[in-house]
């Protein structure tokens, strides 16, 4: 049987999906280079466009990104970029450009390898703590594989293309193109099987189970992240939040005179 709108979970999560992403730096780099990035509050992503890098993690290790990769992370922490492959020279210097809206970064004297759009990413719902909290330290999304790979390609591509051009409108084309990249990546990550939807309407006991922890550690850990006593709390906090945007909307349509469609 086919499930219906209302019982599909990925729709009922749509509320969380609004995102916002501010492109700040386009990196074409090459040698051995090392782009360090400090803790921030708001969540931080990475998009290679062309060829490889590593993220460094203090104390959590490293992961190799290619062509295509994104990687987020929704809690802006410290992590250092660099060269996939160390020449065993010291880092090449890296020459910031600031005439453009966004920032253009160059290593000097040798030619670009690796490519990378990075920025900042903020999530529009006002429950986005209680959202954000939920999710892991790092998320990362290899576009080179699983059936959406087209998509993305077409996406980056694009991406890519406007930044490259320097045409008028290029940053807000490149950032509405980004808006709608880390949508269907969020909606991949919340599709997987081990992650467990707030659609679910989970409980003291299901959440303490996922987590392998206890009852008490669960409560603990809902009044000091989300503000709340409760699974049912915070669910109760995302559909109020959502009926005030979707009141505010419906106020402006009426201010602009908008016209709605008669009921059926």
């Amino acid at each position: 049987m086919a499930r219906t709108r209302s019982a599909d979970p990925p729709n009922g999560l749509a509320p969380l999906l609004r995102v916002r992403p501010e492109l700040q730096d386009y990196c074409r780099f090459g040698g051995d280079w090392r782009a360090p990035h400090d803790a921030i509050n708001a969540a931080q992503f990475h998009i290679v466009t062309r060829g490889q890098c590593v993220i460094e993690r203090p104390g959590l290790g490293h992961i190799r990104l290619s062509k295509g990769d994104i990687l987020l992370l929704p809690h802006g922490n410290a992590h250092i970029v660099r060269a996939a492959k160390a020449d065993g020279q010291a880092p090449r210097p890296i020459m910031v450009d600031y005439s453009s809206a966004i920032r253009s970064k160059t290593t000097e004297g040798v030619e670009p390898e690796t490519e990378i759009v990075c920025g900042v990413l903020r999530f529009e719902s006002a429950t986005e703590n209680y959202f954000v909290s939920t999710l892991p330290n790092i998320v990362v999304l290899h576009s080179c594989e699983g059936p959406v790979v087209d998509r993305f390609r077409m996406i980056m591509l694009g991406i890519r293309g406007e930044l490259d051009g320097s045409r008028p409108g290029g940053i807000v084309i490149a950032t509405d193109s980004a808006c709608a990249l880390f949508v269907m990546m969020l909606r991949e990550y919340l599709e997987e099987p081990s992650v467990r939807k707030p659609a679910e309407q989970p409980t003291f006991a299901s959440l303490a189970a996922a987590a392998a922890t206890s009852r008490t550690t669960i409560i603990h850990c809902l009044r000091r992240i989300a503000g709340v006593a409760t699974p049912l709390n915070a669910m109760t906090r995302l559909l109020i939040t959502e009926a005030r945007r979707a009141t505010r909307t419906t106020h402006r349509l009426n201010r602009s005179g908008a016209k709605h469609p008669n009921p059926a």
